[in-house]
């Protein structure tokens, strides 16, 4: 905290700092920062890499490159688990590309499913 305190008390920084939000300027020794840091962390909002995604053959790996869980038929995982690490950012933007490329697999497989049926009742 301190060091970043320091970065944004540059000159350079100067038109674009307002005022420390959090922990705020009397937050200084360091039993109050340590405070702060320790009711204020957590990963809740970029849990990441618990259903690994991976080829046949990889042991770790909980779903395919289809999201589909190993040896469980009919479920597939399609959240920010199946990423291997954390991204760049905030992991919301990657986790709605995650979901829409599954929407976009199940609505072609359900098309590829109906096409042979659709044939046939008009035959």
């Amino acid at each position: 905290l301190r060091k970043a305190r320091g970065l944004c008390e540059q000159k350079s920084l100067e038109p674009f700092r307002a005022y420390e939000e959090f922990p705020g300027v009397s937050a200084t020794s360091d039993e109050q920062l340590e405070d702060y840091v320790r009711k204020s962390v957590h990963s809740a909002n970029a849990l990441v890499g618990s259903c690994k995604m991976g080829k046949q053959g990889d042991r770790m790996a909980v779903v395919d490159n289809e999201l589909r869980v190993r040896g469980i038929r009919g479920v597939r995982v399609c959240d920010a688990s199946i990423m291997p690490s954390l991204p760049g950012g905030q992991t919301a933007s990657s986790t709605i590309a995650i979901a829409e490329k599954a929407a976009e697999m199940l609505q072609s497989r359900r098309a590829e499913q109906q096409a042979p049926a659709a044939a046939m009742a008009t035959a």
